[in-house]
């Protein structure tokens, strides 16, 4: 009887554990919902709440990168803003895998 009720508390939870594990996969939900087109670069430095991790340009405008990770699926979460004359003038958000780690250890 008592392994019975094992196997059912088992059967009933087992579902529900494996469920939540779904909601702890971080997103960019949120993050990239902030930043909306025509801001200034000033509004978009204090959204994302720091000056981007990296910067590039040319004669056409700029881009600012941020990013966010290595997740617990050892991912980066990305995020790329362009200007034009300083305004936003689009955002692409993406999860950039990483390779898993590999060591090495040295013969003695």
């Amino acid at each position: 009887m008592k392994r019975k009720i094992c196997k059912t508390v088992a059967l009933f939870c087992m579902p529900m554990l494996l469920g939540a594990c779904s909601l702890f996969k971080p997103t960019l939900t949120g993050w990239s919902d902030d930043i909306q087109r025509g801001m200034t670069m000033e509004e978009v430095e204090k959204a994302m709440g720091s000056r981007p991790q990296f910067r590039r340009f040319d004669d056409l405008g700029e881009q600012w990168e941020y990013r966010r990770g290595p997740s617990i699926y050892n991912d980066d979460h990305v995020m790329v803003i362009d200007f034009r004359d300083g305004r936003v003038t689009g955002m692409y958000s993406f999860v950039e895998h990483r390779p898993p780690k590999t060591v090495v250890e040295e013969k003695k």
